[in-house]
C-alpha cells in the first residue's frame, strides 16, 4: 500500500488516529476529567469516542455507489445457496443478470426463471 493511500482521509487507520489524537488532547486538556477518571478510564473513553467518530467519518466519505443502468452481471452457481440469492438480489436492484446453473430443472433454476424481471431463457 502506498503512503498516499495510508495517509489519505479514506484510510481507516488515518481517520482513527486523527480522531484519537484530537479526543485524547481534548480530554487531557479539560479540567473536567482531571481527578475524576483514572488514566485507563480516560484512554477507554477516548478510544470509544474515536471509534465512533471514525465510523461516522467513514460512513460520510464512502458514498460511492454503482448504478445498475446498462450493467450486466454473470453469476455462476445459481442453482442454490449464495449464487441464487445474489442473482435474485442483483435482479431486484435492476442489474441484467446472467445466471448459470448445472441443472435447468432444479428448484433454484425454476425460482430464477419465474422471477419478476428474469426473461427465463434457458439453453
Amino acid at each position: 500500500m502506498s503512503l498516499t493511500k495510508i495517509f489519505s482521509l479514506k484510510c481507516f487507520v488515518t481517520q482513527y488516529l486523527l480522531a484519537f489524537i484530537g479526543l485524547y488532547l481534548a480530554v487531557n486538556v479539560s479540567c473536567c476529567f482531571g481527578g475524576l477518571v483514572s488514566w485507563v478510564g480516560r484512554m477507554f473513553v477516548v478510544s470509544a469516542l474515536a471509534w465512533g467518530l471514525t465510523k461516522k467519518i467513514r460512513k460520510r466519505l464512502n458514498k460511492e455507489f454503482l448504478t445498475s443502468y446498462k450493467r450486466a452481471v454473470l453469476v455462476t452457481g445459481c442453482g442454490s445457496g449464495f449464487g441464487n440469492a445474489l442473482a435474485l438480489k442483483l435482479n431486484e436492484h435492476g442489474f441484467r443478470v446472467y445466471a448459470t446453473v448445472l441443472d435447468t430443472e432444479s428448484e433454484g433454476a425454476k425460482k430464477l426463471i419465474s422471477g419478476q424481471r428474469f426473461e427465463g431463457k434457458t439453453k
